[in-house]
């Protein structure tokens, strides 16, 4: 390890499988981006303890290892994951490719109601990124389409190249530590076209400092927090007002998201138009003009 500190590859055989040496390793290397274990290899940008458990069922079939894995590791990128796996034929082993991000699709997308976003260098607050792994993969195992970024220029890259987006944007950014990590370019870059993605900032400065939280209210950041509980508490109010509701339909009359029920409007509106500039407009629940929507529904419905 001395040695080689930038290592990035790692193969290991189950036979000589050791999974404390390997947590111990993985510690040690912050670096990796490839680890093979047998027939399974991961491309990704971290690799952390303990979802490796996983990994050891190598008895159950293919796609249900696949499940496994893809609920427990939940920082999978759909297209940068392959999985090997062993075929035995009468000339020896055959290793066949499995594209996992197939298997994700065909078990998880029909339960998944927002793709999540994650701008978070390896730079900063590693136990907080841990807390929020653990807390996406326990709690919200399933309603979350994961998208792990370390650099601004990904992140950014990523949202452009999404030309018609099939479902709603969460975003969890950290402040940035220097020019390759800043959050200020990839919000701006969000709201030059899009008003429905909720922007979390994941910052201690920013919530010491009211010009910092107010400059980022002002670019359109939905929630600035130095913890990760607040995060599970908003996270749950998102997820309800993306379930279907049989009840009387309204749209939000600043962005235009349609098919609230007048509950989940109520809750909609403070969340995200808090910092909405104020204009005249009617009541589209009760018909009577006001200037100030968020208020008026708070007050009156």
């Amino acid at each position: 390890i001395q040695t080689f500190p930038q290592i990035r590859n790692l193969r290991f055989c189950l036979r000589s499988f050791n999974l404390s040496v390997l947590q111990s390793l993985l510690n040690a290397l912050p670096s990796i981006k490839l680890l093979s274990i047998d027939t399974l290899i991961y491309n990704e940008e971290y690799i952390r303890a303990p979802f490796w458990t996983l990994l050891l069922q190598q008895r159950l079939p293919l796609l249900e290892r696949i499940r496994l894995i893809l609920r427990g590791f939940f920082t999978l990128q759909p297209n940068k994951v392959i999985v090997l796996y062993r075929r035995n034929l009468i000339d020896g082993y055959k290793y066949d490719r499995y594209w996992l991000d197939r298997a994700h699709r065909k078990i998880f997308m029909s339960s998944v109601l927002f793709d999540l976003i994650l701008l978070w260098s390896s730079q900063e607050s590693d136990a907080d990124y841990l807390e929020l792994q653990n807390l996406l993969n326990t709690e919200f195992p399933n309603e979350f389409l994961i998208h792990s970024f370390t650099t601004t220029k990904q992140a950014i890259e990523h949202v452009q190249s999404i030309k018609k987006p099939s479902r709603l944007s969460i975003v969890i950014t950290k402040l940035g530590t220097n020019e390759e990590t800043l959050s200020k370019p990839f919000i701006e870059t969000i709201r030059s076209h899009d008003k429905h993605t909720f922007i979390i900032l994941h910052s201690y400065t920013a919530c010491c400092d009211p010009n910092i939280r107010w400059s980022f209210a002002s670019l359109g950041v939905n929630m600035v927090t130095a913890t990760i509980k607040p995060i599970r508490d908003v996270l749950q109010q998102l997820i309800s007002l993306a379930q279907p509701s049989s009840k009387t339909k309204y749209a939000c009359l600043y962005c235009k998201w349609p098919s609230f029920s007048l509950e989940q409007l109520c809750i909609h509106v403070p969340l995200y138009h808090t910092n909405e500039q104020e204009f005249s407009v009617k009541c589209n629940l009760c018909q009577r003009p006001t200037h100030n929507y968020a208020v008026h529904l708070h007050d009156e419905h």
